[in-house]
Parts: C-alpha cells; structure tokens; sequence
C-alpha cells in the first residue's frame, strides 16, 4: 500500500475505508498510553482510557478538520478529556499508597535514585494541574511543542515560556540532591 498521510486516512475511515483505522491506532497507541499513563493511576485505567479515545475518535472521525491541526493533536485531545472526565470519577491514589516492592536494593545510588524520584514527584504533584500536563507532554512523552499549542490551546510562545518556568520550579526543588558516580 502507498504510503498515506493522517489526513488522508482520516478521510478515507470517515468515507467507509474502516479497515484503515488500524493503522491510525498503530501510529498513536503507544504514544497515547504513555501519556494517559502519566495522567492516571493505574495501568488498568490507563488501558480503558486508550481504548476509549480510539472509540470517541472513530465515531468522530468525520468531524476531524485537517485545516486546524494536526490528527495527532486531536487525538490527544480526545485523551486529555477523556482522562480528566476519568479523574474526576476516582479518587487519586496517593504515591504513599502504593506499597514497596518485596526485594529492597539499599545501596547508596539506589537510596538516592528513590529520593529523587519521590521529590520529583512531589515537585510535580506541587504544580498546577495544566503545568503537569504541560511537563509530561513536553518531557515523558517528548511531543513537539506544535502539537502541545495545539491540545492546550496555547501559543508556542506561552508553552516554552511556560515550560521553562516549570522545569527551573522543579530544579529547585531538586537542587539539593546531589548525583555521584
């Protein structure tokens, strides 16, 4: 098969082509789960989530306008709404919660690798929500900042400006941790 755009399988799905929507899915399955991963608790959660964009998505996909952005960014989209309707339905789990592990590695690096670990979650926890998101888009699931602008609904310039002030927040938050080899 010819290689096709987004836009043109877009199309093509929407026109009846329904056995191409597996390749839309292959393209962003796992970049989706990444980032709900990120966003919800649990990998259960984080599983329905992913499933339920690619529903919303196919039953919606003759609404998607290549002309305003990219179908990357509208399918993260469908996931950043999905996943906050899911939020707002649990409770979070708290890091506490969750128990140790059985096997317990104290060395000296890994006792640092935890804290910096825990603090980083802390940091995180400590910001606003859409900075979060903002952080985990731009860092964990290194989207391009045209494709962040376009889910949050911001210029490029306010996501780089943003980001910025969120990664200098967490470097001081983390300013005293100190790795050695």
């Amino acid at each position: 098969m010819e290689y096709l755009d987004d836009a043109e399988i877009a199309k093509k799905v929407a026109e009846g082509d329904t056995e191409l929507f597996e390749h839309i899915v292959r393209r962003y399955e796992k970049r989706l789960f990444i980032y709900a991963g990120n966003l919800l608790p649990g990998s259960a959660d984080t599983a329905d989530a992913v499933q339920e964009v690619f529903i919303k998505a196919y039953g919606k996909l003759s609404t998607y306008d290549p002309g305003k952005g990219s179908l990357a960014a509208w399918l993260f989209t469908i996931a950043r709404n999905t996943c906050f309707n899911e939020l707002k339905k649990k409770r979070h789990v708290s890091l506490d919660e969750v128990p140790e592990p059985s096997v317990k590695d104290n060395s000296p690096g890994e006792l640092l690798r935890k804290e910096a670990n825990k603090r980083l979650d802390e940091a995180l926890a400590g910001l606003k929500a859409d900075d979060k998101e903002l952080f985990i888009m731009a860092e964990l699931d290194e989207m391009p900042y045209t494709e962040i602008s376009e889910v949050m609904k911001l210029n490029i310039g306010t996501v780089r400006s943003r980001l910025s002030r969120i990664k200098e927040k967490l470097k001081a938050a983390l300013k005293d941790l100190e790795v050695k080899d």
